[in-house]
């Protein structure tokens, strides 16, 4: 166990470092997280892939026969060209409101330009609806948010 004075334990307590989780484990310096003024000065928009399973779960969970199965059952999913039935992924579109953690998302089969465009739209109109007028909005790099759209 490290110990250390307590007036070390003070100041350190005072400056917010005083706990390993405060400090960034690389650099050793404060971790230093922006705050926002108000909701909506900055929403925050991302997508997530999920592979989908099928009603009565797959074949990790169930077992191959019974997976197999539950695949056949499911209703809505694709098959590819050599017709084996294939599950696929949902991309889970998030936009999330960075002063009070307001989330809005959407499920959608695909993560293309017109899709990734339209889901802020959306939640620009959900948020407004709600009194919270958007400021601007933070995306990464993702294929679907670098289009002219």
């Amino acid at each position: 166990m490290f110990m250390v004075a307590p007036r070390t334990a003070a100041v350190l307590t005072r400056c917010r470092i005083n706990r390993l989780t405060h400090l960034d484990r690389v650099t050793g310096e404060p971790l230093r997280r922006y705050e926002h003024p108000h909701p909506g000065s900055l929403i925050h928009v991302d997508v997530t892939k999920f592979g989908n399973i099928p009603d009565g779960g797959g074949h990790r969970f169930v077992g191959r026969q019974q997976g197999d199965h539950n695949k056949r059952t499911t209703p809505g999913l694709a098959r590819s060209a050599d017709r084996n039935l294939r599950t696929g992924t949902a991309f889970l579109h998030t936009v999330i409101d960075e002063r009070s953690r307001v989330a809005y998302a959407e499920i959608h089969a695909d993560e293309t330009a017109v899709t990734a465009t339209a889901v802020p739209r959306r939640a620009i109109t959900w948020f407004t609806a709600r009194g919270v007028s958007v400021e601007r909005v933070l995306s990464d790099n993702g294929s679907a948010y670098r289009s002219h759209a």
